[in-house]
């Protein structure tokens, strides 16, 4: 009886410590495809929980939470979708990895930037600029750089591969000039593990023992939505403006034709005046050819010779232009 209450009273105290525990490290990792974010989430935690692949294709399609107990403490680990993904649009993916907030409520301790050792290109500065913008500035003061296939390094320490590139050692400064090198191929050396855990806890105690949190999330998304809705109202009144210049452009132009037709008209009647016509003419003038006029301004009727002399002034208009109709006498 005393035996089985012992066994009781310590399987609670195992859960209590394990409830006290728990979660005690929240980790999100972060990157494009294939750099190695599974397979660092199964480093760190010790075990195969996420699916790994080395294929431009991710394949982690949704965020994904594992945890594990590593010493007396719960690290939990979200890894995300990998930005560049060739099946997937990168704003779907985004939206996906918006998700791990939620599901490292209240806020994770660290954002994980996982890049490979090797050439940083374009893609991957484009990668990391996307991840900046989706959680603001306010993140850099929870992300560290973690370099995946340390066993490429060779000779080459890690310090001397980020000094080389400008643009990777600008990121690690962003970052608080944290990064971390892990050997995934061998991910039974713990001791590399214990070590990014150590950076971990000490950038956390730089923090005041704070994390990421939702609030600061959403104070981005208002920031990019406030912006986004500025540019839409620049964007409309450029484009308010572009139509109104080309509507007075239209205007002056009508008003221009208008003034030539009309100049041009004085000058035929001026010279109908002072140049009668004499020659002989043999017309025929139907009805049917003065549709175009909307009206019959000459006579109707059939002759073979016509005694018209002069020119006809009450010319109707087609639309709002003024039409000179001539007859020329015989």
């Amino acid at each position: 009886m005393g035996t089985n209450i012992s066994k009781f009273v310590n399987k609670l105290r195992i859960k209590e410590d394990e409830l006290l525990h728990k979660e005690d490290l929240k980790v999100v990792l972060l990157g494009k495809t294939g750099v190695g974010k599974s397979a660092s989430g199964n480093t760190i935690l010790g075990k195969g929980f996420f699916e790994e692949s080395l294929s431009s294709r991710s394949v982690t399609s949704m965020c994904q939470k594992e945890s594990s107990k590593i010493g007396r403490r719960w690290i939990t680990v979200i890894d995300t979708p990998g930005l560049f993904d060739t099946n997937t649009p990168n704003k779907e993916i985004t939206k996906e990895i918006a998700k791990c907030i939620t599901l490292a409520a209240p806020g994770p301790h660290v954002f994980l930037l996982v890049l490979t050792v090797g050439r940083f290109t374009q893609e991957e500065k484009e990668a990391v600029k996307m991840i900046q913008d989706l959680f603001g500035e306010e993140s850099s003061r929870y992300t560290m750089v973690l370099f995946t296939r340390g066993d490429d390094l060779r000779k080459t320490n890690i310090e001397k591969f980020v000094s080389s590139d400008r643009r990777l050692q600008y990121i690690i400064d962003q970052c608080g000039n944290r990064y971390h090198v892990l050997n995934n191929r061998n991910p039974e050396e713990q001791m590399q593990v214990t070590a990014l855990l150590e950076k971990i806890d000490s950038m956390v105690a730089e923090n005041g023992g704070s994390f990421y949190t939702n609030e600061m999330f959403q104070d981005v998304e208002n920031s990019l939505k406030e912006e986004l809705r500025a540019k839409h109202e620049a964007e409309m009144e450029k484009l308010k403006t572009t139509l109104e210049k080309e509507r007075q452009k239209q205007d002056e132009e009508r008003k221009k034709s208008e003034k030539e037709f009309r100049e041009r008209e004085e000058q035929i009647k001026e010279e109908c005046k002072l140049s009668p016509i004499s020659s002989t003419l043999r017309v025929t003038v139907g009805a049917d050819r003065l549709t175009a006029l909307n009206r019959s301004a000459f006579s109707g009727h059939i002759s073979l010779t016509t005694a018209v002399r002069h020119c006809f002034t009450n010319s109707p208009s087609v639309n709002g232009f003024p039409l000179l109709a001539i007859s020329l006498a015989t």
